[in-house]
């Protein structure tokens, strides 16, 4: 075939000639050939061999070249091979040309890193048109979804043994596919995104900020998880109760610290020393302070002994005893020393544990001296009287506990018992007011076994002295062992990972465009290669 340089030259002979004809086919054989060579091509030059293993790309063999240029040329093959598609849909490319532009796509696709970067392509391709399905409703998505597949399938180069009606029905079905996929990857990424509550991950957080540990099966709803978590406790080697000593202990050296002291355990030996040091702390803090009645502080002792009237007058003598033992004590300016508050204090709290119904009243009384002693206090003392007041009353919320223990740790489950032990206990748990021991407590029913009658244990047990059983123990032993793989602090982690369910979420529209990406593979293996 005549080069164009001979075109040209035997265009200007005929011209200078003067022979019209000839000049004027030859003007048409040149155009054609000027627009062949003008079509768009992969690689920008002629191919070099019209097979997939000599093809070159820039004078390159793609299986030589770096995988940077091979995953660029692999990202800009989607774009060569719809471009070479649609040229012999048309007509408008020799089939010499679409074979060689489909050898260098192959050869190119045929690296590792050009087949990535071609895939990157594909969805690069197809991203734009695909976004605009999931604002269709969800029949309609499956319609656009197989047309896309089918089009986009349909306009690539036929190779041999194939036929493009077929690729574009297979393009089609597999763009459904992957619509349903994209649908199913967003209802996984909604459950996963919903499977942790906000207060459950609250609490992790506050746990983890303790030095807690919470696992797998304590973080989760899941009864038969917990019973799996409990029952593995009893088997020797599972490091299930290990870890659960060490959640224990770990939970009982920030109790000490909610009473402040640095403890693993709150004994009764430590116990009596915080007493001792809490009782000095008072004395030394109201003897350089004074309660000033205000007039709130009037106005509230007034209300009290108005509403004990309604409880009779037994009760309503008793208010009233309490409201003039404050006013007794009062200077002319209205100030009432510390030292003669806190003894004020001590009687009143006295008569609030009776339990009566005088009980109640007088409790309020005391309440409302203690909150104007708190606004009394001096700005350079404030910050060491509130943190008094809250260490203070933490360990008074213990002390049953305490004193009806061994003198060891104290039970996590338990403590939520006592910080709801009375009205005022109830009410600021209810309003998130009862600080870090409303904190420890909520972590410690995270942490609480389920109940248990104690079978499961006992037949474990009996079976330690049964040799038949052995065996099967051993391999429970094995099994509990590998469970440590699952209940773990990374597992825990996974769990409550910000943004759960978000990767599902991100490729799900993707997802709808990866159908027709299989068409190649499918082509491959029709063809035998």
């Amino acid at each position: 075939m005549a080069t164009l340089e001979q075109l040209e030259a035997a265009l200007r002979a005929a011209d200078a000639a003067g022979n019209t004809e000839d000049a004027r086919r030859l003007a048409q054989a040149y155009a054609a050939a000027r627009w062949q060579s003008a079509m768009p091509d992969f690689s920008n030059v002629q191919s070099q061999a019209s097979t997939k293993s000599a093809a070159t790309v820039n004078g390159e063999r793609p299986d030589q070249m770096s995988r940077l240029m091979q995953a660029g040329y692999g990202a800009a093959s989607p774009i060569a091979s719809a471009i070479t598609g649609i040229g012999e849909m048309t007509g408008l490319m020799s089939p010499e040309r679409v074979a060689a532009n489909t050898a260098r796509i192959d050869a190119v696709r045929d690296t590792t890193s050009g087949k990535v970067g071609s895939i990157a392509g594909d969805i690069g391709l197809m991203a734009v048109p695909f976004s605009k399905v999931a604002a269709l409703p969800k029949i309609a998505q499956y319609a656009a979804s197989a047309g896309i597949g089918a089009g986009y399938a349909g306009i690539q180069p036929v190779r041999e043994g194939e036929s493009r009606g077929e690729n574009a029905a297979l393009g089609g079905l597999f763009g459904a596919l992957g619509q349903g996929a994209s649908h199913g990857l967003q209802a996984v990424g909604s459950r996963a995104a919903q499977a942790i509550k906000p207060e459950v991950r609250a609490l992790y957080e506050a746990a983890k900020a303790r030095g807690l540990t919470l696992t797998p099966a304590q973080l989760s709803d899941s009864r038969f998880a917990k019973f799996v978590e409990s029952s593995l406790r009893s088997l020797p080697g599972s490091g299930v109760a290990a870890k659960a000593a060490q959640q224990k202990a770990a939970f009982n050296k920030e109790l000490a610290k909610a009473i402040g002291v640095d403890a693993p355990v709150i004994t009764p030996e430590v116990y009596a020393s915080k007493k001792a040091a809490d009782s000095a702390k008072f004395n030394e803090l109201t003897a350089r302070n004074e309660l000033t009645v205000t007039g709130g502080l009037a106005q509230k002792l007034h209300q009290i002994q108005q509403e004990s009237k309604l409880a009779g007058k037994e009760v309503h003598e008793a208010v009233t005893n309490a409201v003039e033992g404050l006013y007794s004590q009062m200077s002319e300016v209205g100030k009432v020393p510390g030292r003669a508050y806190q003894a004020l204090d001590t009687a009143l709290g006295q008569v609030t544990k009776l339990g009566t119904p005088v009980s109640h009243f007088v409790g309020q009384v005391k309440h409302a001296i203690r909150d104007a002693m708190d606004d009394s206090i001096s700005p350079a003392d404030k910050g060491a009287w509130d943190k008094l007041r809250k260490e203070y009353g933490n360990r008074k919320t213990l002390r049953d506990l305490v004193a009806k223990g061994d003198g060891g740790e104290l039970s996590p489950a338990a403590i939520m018992a006592r910080v709801t032990s009375n009205n005022a206990g109830k009410e600021a748990m209810a309003s998130g007011t009862r600080g870090d021991l409303g904190t420890l407590a909520r972590i410690g029913q995270r942490m609480k076994e389920p109940p248990s009658s104690g079978t499961a244990e006992r037949q474990l047990a009996y079976s330690a002295f049964n040799p038949l059983m052995w065996a099967p123990l051993a391999l429970g032993t094995a099994a509990g062992v590998g469970s440590r793989t699952v209940n773990n602090g990374a597992l825990a982690r996974l769990m409550m990972r910000e943004g759960r369910g978000e990767g599902a979420q991100f490729l799900a529209p993707y997802v709808r465009g990866a159908g027709p990406l299989v068409i190649p593979a499918t082509q491959k293996r029709r063809d035998g290669k």
